[in-house]
């Protein structure tokens, strides 16, 4: 019985002690049924949208490829880029177009990963 409370009660608890402020947010929300856009607190989607501005100024584009991505996301090469995306291990929605070489993801998702980043390190 006390295994069964501990894995009940406990051991969720302590895991969620263990998230940053952000993503416990970010939990409750989900947990109350709603959509991840309203988890997001209000200083991250101001700075989310600031970012976009910004990307869209310097790229000219809602869509990032390449060495535009590889460049906004901090990665050190494209072949850095790449790996990330071959390993599935790439912290953003990439797709890709038809008839189009290459990987792609939106000027939007890239602002809104490194807003997140930004606020998630001023948690710790």
């Amino acid at each position: 019985m006390k295994i069964h409370i501990f894995n009940l009660i406990i051991r969720p608890l302590m895991v969620f002690a263990s998230l940053t402020r952000l993503t416990q947010l970010r939990l409750v929300y989900l947990l109350r049924g709603l959509s991840v856009s309203e988890a997001i607190d209000p200083e991250c989607k101001a700075l989310a949208l600031q970012l976009e501005q910004d990307l869209l100024g310097l790229y000219g584009s809602p869509i990032l490829s390449g060495e535009q991505l590889r460049l906004a996301m901090g990665y050190r090469s494209v072949e850095a880029l790449r790996q990330s995306i071959v390993r599935n291990t790439i912290p953003i929605k990439i797709f890709t177009i038809q008839n189009r070489r290459g990987r792609y993801a939106l000027t939007k998702d890239v602002a809104l990963w490194l807003a997140q980043q930004r606020t998630d390190s001023s948690d710790t």
